[in-house]
């Protein structure tokens, strides 16, 4: 697996002083009151560009994109970095905090070279992510991949980096959310080493890494300069550690 640092697009804390009020879970487990709710919650939630309500959700969603970046709601950071994420939350009355990172991953020439997927997918949602990703030009949230990472080595840098005041520090549905930015070449190059000989499992997220391939695809077929480094080769991925002893997956309860 080839992960790179990128320069990541973020909430501009000078404009939204109230970060939880921006934020919201994955689009697919957002039911339509919930929806209603994010978007009253801030002009600027992340809802009108995850999960927008217009008869277009596609072209709607980019232009809030680009008119946020335009007003600087949202900046891009000048350094390409490697992004260090901590999620402390309580479970049967224990405080749990797991550790992580997001980075840009090279997408492989076939579905399985890079992540293993677990889950069968369905083209209407395959569709629907891919007409977003297209719009907007941009990863709007992480693909969750889980790696093993034995003997910890990786879970050793990232604690290494997170020692430090982080740069979002806010709280949502109860959990608290922190995120560091990594931009050392060393450190970047010792991460990529532990990872190049691994491969991810997809925890959440088998529509929106589909989509990516498949756009890649498309985008391979139609650009005559695309090559490795090209921007639709590479998908958002979060990677957490399957040693992390606080990992935990509860059942998720559906109603047929």
């Amino acid at each position: 697996m080839f992960i790179e640092p990128f320069k990541g697009i973020l909430y501009n804390k000078k404009k939204i002083k109230k970060l939880g009020s921006v934020y919201a879970p994955p689009y697919d487990i957002i039911s339509p009151r919930q929806q209603d709710e994010y978007y009253k919650a801030s002009p600027y939630n992340v809802i009108r560009l995850e999960l927008n309500k217009s008869d277009n959700p596609y072209t709607s969603a980019a232009r809030f994109f680009n008119a946020w970046r335009k007003e600087e709601i949202l900046k891009q950071d000048e350094k390409p970095s490697i992004y260090i994420y901590s999620q402390d939350f309580k479970y049967k009355n224990q405080l749990c905090r797991t550790l992580g990172f997001i980075a840009l991953a090279r997408i492989g020439s076939c579905l399985k070279d890079l992540a293993l997927p677990h889950e069968m997918t369905f083209k209407a949602p395959k569709e629907d992510r891919e007409k977003l990703l297209e719009a907007a030009g941009a990863n709007l949230s992480c693909i969750y991949t889980l790696f093993e990472d034995k003997p910890s080595c990786v879970n050793r840098l990232l604690t290494q980096a997170s020692g430090k005041k982080p740069f979002i520090d806010a709280r949502f549905d109860s959990v608290r959310h922190r995120l560091w930015k990594a931009d050392d070449g060393k450190w970047i190059k010792k991460l990529q080493q532990f990872l190049s000989d691994k491969k991810i499992f997809i925890a959440d997220g088998h529509h929106r890494y589909e989509a990516a391939v498949n756009l890649r695809n498309r985008m391979k077929a139609l650009d005559k300069n695309f090559d490795e480094k090209s921007p639709y080769n590479y998908v958002m991925m979060y990677f957490a550690s399957m040693q992390d002893k606080n990992l935990t997956i509860l059942a998720t309860h559906r109603v047929v």
